[in-house]
């Protein structure tokens, strides 16, 4: 979702012309062009969700990098290591309210739905105009609650999972 160019081992190129011929292949709003390595594995793991999982890329198990005659220190596994983050438990409420959000991001922008109002996964919450979000669980498929949802008042049923692609019933 967010890439994060930063410097490897320059040597004797301009590290500023690599990143940019790098980053100039990369949709703007998903990438962040910044030079001190140090800076940028920080944003990119303090800026990253919960759920999100963040790949430093480039050095490896190397501790050192080069710029011309200059040699710096520098631990990629070091930097996390002396990030001070806070680990917050979130309630299961905002850890679904999250999931659905991203969900629905995905749904919008891969098929276009036209309007509906909201978005629900319990055929018993559902209101009008609602998008029915139908996940097959591990106790019940919520395919089987799409009448009730479609009685309820919901616009259209969508059936989602991981392993299949997304399919839309109006």
């Amino acid at each position: 979702d967010k890439i994060y160019v930063t410097d490897d081992n320059p040597r004797n190129e301009n590290p500023k012309k690599i990143r940019n011929e790098i980053s100039k292949n990369i949709d703007s709003n998903k990438c962040f062009n910044i030079g001190k390595r140090a800076e940028a594995i920080k944003k990119a793991v303090i800026n990253s969700d919960q759920d999100e999982v963040v790949l430093i890329a480039g050095k490896g198990h190397e501790d050192k990098q080069i710029y011309k005659n200059k040699i710096i220190h520098i631990s990629d596994k070091q930097i996390v290591k002396n990030l001070k983050l806070k680990i917050k438990n979130l309630s299961k409420k905002i850890k679904n309210y999250s999931q659905n959000k991203k969900i629905l991001k995905k749904i919008k922008k891969n098929i276009n739905l036209g309007n509906f109002e909201g978005l629900a996964i319990d055929s018993r919450l559902v209101k009008k105009d609602n998008l029915f979000l139908t996940i097959n669980g591990k106790n019940n498929n919520g395919v089987k609650f799409a009448p009730h949802a479609l009685k309820k008042g919901a616009k259209y049923r969508c059936y989602f999972s991981c392993m299949y692609p997304l399919s839309i019933v109006v």
